[in-house]
Order: C-alpha cells, then sequence, then structure tokens
C-alpha cells in the first residue's frame, strides 16, 4: 500500500510563494476595473469581459492562497492552472469582447492595450515560478532548461526580425515570390522548426526530471 510520505513534492522556497503572492494581488488589483467596465462602460452588458474578468479574480484568490502557504499540494499545477485561466481571460475576454465593444473608442483603446501587456508580464512571472519551484527539485533540471532556452531563444528573435524586415530575397510586398525567396522561406522555415522541436524537448525534459520520484537516464 502507498502512504501520502512517499515521494513528496517539497514546498517551494519562500521566495517563490511572495512572489506567488504579489503576482496574485496585482492580478486581483487589474480585474476589478474590468469586472466594472464590462457592466456597463461600453454601452450595454459586456458577458465576456465580465465572466472572464471574474475566473481571473477568482484565480487571483487561488493564487493568494497558495503564496500564504494555505494550500501546499501541487503548487506548480496550481500556479499553472492560474496561468491559463489569465490566458483565456486575456484572449476571449479583453482582446476579443472589450476590444470589439469599444471599436475606435479613444478612450478606452489605451487602458485595454496596456491591460494586455500588464497581463502579458503576470502571466511570464506566474509561469516562472511554477518553473522554478519544479526545476529547484533537480539541478539536472536547470541544465536541461537552458538548453531549451539556448534553442528557443534565437527563433523568438529570428521571428521579430523576420515581421520588422520580411524575408530574404521577397522583393517587396508587391513583388512575385523568386525562386531564392521561396528557398529562403523553406530553409528558415525547416531551421526554426527544428530549433523549436529541440527546445520544446529539453523545457519537456527538464519538467520531467523535476517530478518526485523520477530517475530519467542521463542520455535521454
Amino acid at each position: 500500500m502507498t502512504t501520502a510520505t512517499e515521494n513528496p513534492i517539497p514546498l517551494p522556497a519562500k521566495s517563490i510563494r511572495s512572489a506567488v503572492l504579489v503576482l496574485s494581488l496585482i492580478t486581483a488589483m487589474s480585474a476589478i476595473p474590468g469586472i466594472y467596465l464590462g457592466i456597463g462602460s461600453f454601452g450595454g452588458f459586456a458577458w465576456g469581459m465580465f465572466g472572464f474578468e471574474a475566473l481571473v479574480l477568482c484565480s487571483s484568490i487561488l493564487g493568494i492562497l497558495l503564496g500564504l502557504g494555505k494550500i501546499t499540494d501541487g503548487f506548480a499545477l496550481a500556479v499553472l492552472c492560474i496561468v491559463g485561466t489569465m490566458v483565456v481571460g486575456a484572449v476571449f475576454g479583453i482582446h476579443f469582447d472589450a476590444r470589439t465593444k469599444i471599436a475606435d473608442n479613444a478612450t478606452f483603446v489605451p487602458w485595454v492595450n496596456r491591460m494586455l501587456l500588464i497581463r502579458l508580464v503576470l502571466i511570464a512571472g506566474f509561469a516562472s515560478c511554477a518553473s522554478v519551484a519544479v526545476f529547484s527539485r533537480d539541478a539536472r533540471c536547470w541544465k536541461s532548461a537552458f538548453m531549451g532556452v539556448a534553442f528557443l531563444a534565437p527563433v523568438l528573435v529570428s521571428v521579430v526580425l523576420l515581421r520588422r524586415f520580411g524575408f530574404p530575397f521577397s522583393g517587396g510586398q508587391d513583388a512575385e515570390p523568386g525562386a531564392l525567396s521561396v528557398i529562403s522561406f523553406l530553409l528558415i522555415a525547416l531551421v526554426l522548426g527544428i530549433m523549436i522541436s529541440a527546445g520544446g524537448h529539453f523545457l519537456i525534459r527538464a519538467f520531467e526530471i523535476g517530478q518526485p520520484g523520477k530517475s530519467p537516464a542521463k542520455g535521454g
């Protein structure tokens, strides 16, 4: 018979829990204006805005309980659940519903853009806390995680540069794609695809190593 004491998951460091607490308080405060504005400030009841912001507020309460140490089981998974809720809320509540309601309203457009940026920063913060909570269980996790970042960071930089300057040999927006343009596109797509696959593999590996009781082979 297995007992609850077998392969226990260590409680994250106090600094991680404190970071989650601070992020959760900021998230809660950022959700309140959205709930208020969703009631009638957009010319009608914005169901998507109101509902998803209410969910974000509830998820922030979970984060506060995690940060205070009131909930100790499944810390990293619980934080990732908060991340998932915030991503859905940002996409369907703020980006789609709020942006649709306000259209080109000069009063609310800057608010929506700033709120999306704030949410992205908060999501990155929560995801980082969850990752550190898992990686701190085994030093091998960090090596695999750094390898993943090393592969994925150039992909992000490449995407930004391609959006800014376009593909090589494209000849402009109105020009017909030539052989060099097609070849460069295929080569870039192939290289980026390989790097994304490799980076994803190393990141998944890092989380796998961090599972309690797991001792994966070193060569995998």
